[in-house]
């Protein structure tokens, strides 16, 4: 089974099965990427996670190697993230 978001630019997030993490790539500069590793087998990347820079590139003025603490949301505007993905209604 293949998993993958396609971003609203110019990247995407794919589950690499070979090497058990997930890529958020770039579809510009494929050599530019982040990783982050299988703590929860196909757990989808939602909420606060720490990716690793991938390659020997700059990206996000880090070098490789370098961690970039990250959130993705399913959340609506109405919605605070929570660390783990949740979603808590705003008052």
């Amino acid at each position: 089974m293949f998993l993958f978001l396609r971003g609203l630019g110019f990247s995407h997030i794919y589950y690499d099965d070979f090497n058990s993490q997930w890529r958020l790539q770039s579809l510009r500069n494929p050599e530019m990427y982040l990783l982050l590793d299988d703590r929860m087998p196909r757990a989808m990347p939602i909420g606060r996670q720490v990716w690793t820079l991938g390659r020997n590139l700059s990206m996000c003025a880090k070098d490789e190697g370098a961690q970039h603490l990250l959130t993705f949301s399913g959340c609506s505007s109405t919605s605070f993230t929570c660390n783990n993905g949740e979603c808590v209604e705003l008052r």
